[in-house]
């Protein structure tokens, strides 16, 4: 798969437990630096509970969706941000 570094951005996406979502996004950034993807996203609404379990992000795209598992817990930030490590894309 790519090696470099790469930004992906976009206007809005998810954070899915299950089917349920977690969050709603706007103005994420998905960045892979030396080997690991990062999110960094503002967020719209948030379900606390939901946030705390197995997750995954989802953002749409020409022809479908992007998938990423989060790897870990995701990181609230003062300012209504969130930031998490990602897997690899699905």
């Amino acid at each position: 798969m790519f090696r470099g570094e790469l930004v992906v951005r976009g206007p809005r996406a998810e954070l899915l437990n299950g089917y349920a979502t977690a969050a709603r996004l706007s103005a994420w950034m998905i960045a892979k630096h030396e080997g690991a993807w990062m999110l960094t996203a503002r967020a719209e609404s948030v379900h606390s509970f939901l946030l705390s379990g197995r997750l995954r992000f989802a953002a749409p795209r020409r022809g479908g969706f992007w998938y990423w598992p989060i790897a870990g817990r995701v990181e609230t930030l003062i300012d209504g941000r969130l930031r998490a490590r990602m897997g690899a894309p699905e």
